[in-house]
C-alpha cells in the first residue's frame, strides 16, 4: 500500500512539473468533453443530413468560420449571407389594374473580394393566371440592373384552388447571363458576363471591388408571390465548387 501511494505521489509530482505532460492533460480532457457533446448534444438528424446535397446549397460546407474574416489574416472576403422574407422591405403597387409587390433587401458590401455566387429562392401560391418574376439589382453608383425576368408556369390548377410553385434562380442561371449583357456598356473595360457575380458587384471605372449598399429588388405581378430568402456565398466556397460535384447548383 505504502508502495503505491509514494508512486502516485511521486508520478503526480512529475506530471505538475512538466508543463508538456499537462497540455497533453488538457488537450486529452478537450476532446473527451467534444466527443461526448457530439454523442450526446448534436441531433441525430444533423448526421443524416451530412451527404445531403440539397441542403448543402443553403448552407455550403467550404464556407469559412466568420473568424477569419476579421482582417487579421489579410483582405476580408464575402461572407455567406442569408436574408429570409423577414429582412425585406415590403411594398405593393397598383399599375393599370395589375397589382405588384416588391420584395427589397439591402447588402452592405465592403469586402475587398467578390462573392463567389448569389442565389434567390422562391416559393409561390397563385391561380390560374401565373405571375410574372423581375429581380432588380441597385448599385452604389445608383445604377439599376435587371437581372431576372419571366412569367412562371402556367396553373395546373383551377380557379377555385391554389397552385404552388417552388425555384431557385442562380447567379449561372443563363436568363441572367443574357440581361446582363444589356449593360456592359456601362463599364469602362470589357466585362465577361459568363460571372455575373463579379459584374454586378465590379467598379465601372476602375478593375476593382465595388464597395457600398446593394438592393436586390424582387418584384412579381398579381398576388400570392412571396421571396423565401436570398442569399450571396462565401467566396471559399468557390474552391469547393470545383472540386465537387454533388452540388446542384453549376
Amino acid at each position: 500500500m505504502t508502495s503505491q501511494v509514494i508512486s502516485r505521489s511521486i508520478l503526480f509530482g512529475e506530471l505538475k512539473r512538466s508543463k508538456t505532460a499537462i497540455c497533453g492533460m488538457i488537450i486529452l480532457a478537450a476532446l473527451i468533453i467534444m466527443t461526448l457533446y457530439a454523442v450526446l448534444g448534436i441531433p441525430l438528424e444533423s448526421f443524416k443530413q451530412w451527404n445531403n446535397p440539397s441542403f448543402w446549397i443553403d448552407y455550403p460546407k467550404g464556407a469559412a468560420p466568420a473568424w477569419t474574416n476579421l482582417g487579421i489574416f489579410g483582405p476580408t472576403k464575402a461572407e455567406h449571407i442569408i436574408l429570409t422574407k423577414d429582412d425585406a422591405s415590403i411594398s405593393e403597387d397598383l399599375f393599370n389594374g395589375v397589382r405588384i409587390v416588391t420584395y427589397s433587401y439591402h447588402i452592405d458590401f465592403n469586402h475587398d473580394s467578390y462573392p463567389s455566387d448569389f442565389m434567390i429562392s422562391y416559393s409561390v401560391k397563385y391561380h390560374s393566371i401565373p405571375p410574372v418574376l423581375q429581380i432588380d439589382v441597385a448599385r452604389p453608383d445608383r445604377q439599376k440592373l435587371m437581372i431576372y425576368n419571366t412569367p412562371l408556369p402556367p396553373s395546373i390548377q383551377d380557379d377555385k384552388n391554389v397552385n404552388e410553385f417552388t425555384s431557385r434562380v442562380f447567379s449561372t442561371d443563363s436568363s441572367v447571363r443574357e440581361y446582363l449583357q444589356t449593360y456592359k456598356h456601362l463599364f469602362k473595360y470589357d466585362q465577361d458576363t459568363s460571372t455575373p457575380q463579379i459584374m454586378l458587384f465590379s467598379d465601372s471605372v476602375n478593375k476593382q471591388v465595388l464597395k457600398g449598399t446593394y438592393t436586390f429588388y424582387r418584384s412579381d405581378s398579381l398576388c400570392g408571390f412571396y421571396l423565401d430568402w436570398a442569399y450571396i456565398r462565401h467566396s471559399s466556397w468557390i474552391q469547393r465548387k470545383k472540386n465537387r460535384r454533388d452540388f446542384n447548383a453549376s
